[in-house]
């Protein structure tokens, strides 16, 4: 596994504590966000990378406004664990993304 499926891992692990602290199934959460439930899924298995957007709902939709905080169209808050975990996941993948298009 490389070190940016790693990351997305991570933080499907970490969305699925949030929904689950806040006592949602996957299907609540995503009748609520207006998505569809394959994306929940998608998210919370490191399957798919989750954008700005979809972390600031999430955690707003859990009740964590505290973990919301920076997830919008500004820079992640330094100190909010959401915030840095997303912000690491972003980082390799934009580095994944180099070197796959940059080999040649």
């Amino acid at each position: 596994m490389t070190d940016y499926q790693t990351a997305r891992v991570s933080l499907g692990v970490r969305l699925r504590e949030l929904r689950e602290g806040a006592g949602l199934s996957g299907r609540e959460l995503a009748a609520r966000a207006g998505r569809h439930p394959s994306k929940v899924s998608r998210l919370e298995h490191g399957k798919q990378t989750a954008s700005t957007e979809d972390l600031h709902s999430w955690a707003l939709l859990c009740g964590r406004r505290e973990a919301a905080g920076g997830t919008g169209r500004s820079a992640p808050v330094p100190g909010n664990p959401l915030c840095e975990l997303a912000a690491s996941a972003l980082g390799r993948a934009r580095s994944a993304s180099a070197i796959l298009f940059s080999a040649g």
